[in-house]
């Protein structure tokens, strides 16, 4: 999964819970964040991890992969609202997720 498919799936209301489930995102934690492995982008790997697991760590490891933890989800879930309301395209939301996180966050 990459950032641009987070904000597709969390732009769609009816794709919301499935689109967790099958990311196998522990929907009962306290607190999930957005984690990256590589640079910032749009196509970048990411996931979205409980706090139960990372104890949100800036950097995790888990199978050998290198994860940063980018944003809290209920951040990035707030720009695709606004986003969605202001009829922004996925791609455009994206980009506004990027830049809040480099300038803003």
């Amino acid at each position: 999964m990459n950032l641009l498919d987070l904000i597709i799936h969390l732009a769609d209301p009816r794709l919301h819970d499935a689109f967790f489930l099958d990311q196998g995102v522990d929907t009962t934690s306290e607190h999930v964040s957005v984690y990256m492995r590589g640079a910032p982008g749009l196509e970048t790997d990411i996931a979205l991890l409980g706090v139960e697991e990372t104890d949100e760590e800036l950097d995790y490891h888990k199978h050998g992969a290198h994860w940063i933890n980018f944003l809290p989800l209920y951040m990035v879930e707030e720009i695709v609202e606004g986003g969605v309301a202001a009829r922004k395209s996925p791609v455009e939301i994206a980009t506004r997720v990027l830049e809040y996180a480099r300038n803003d966050a």
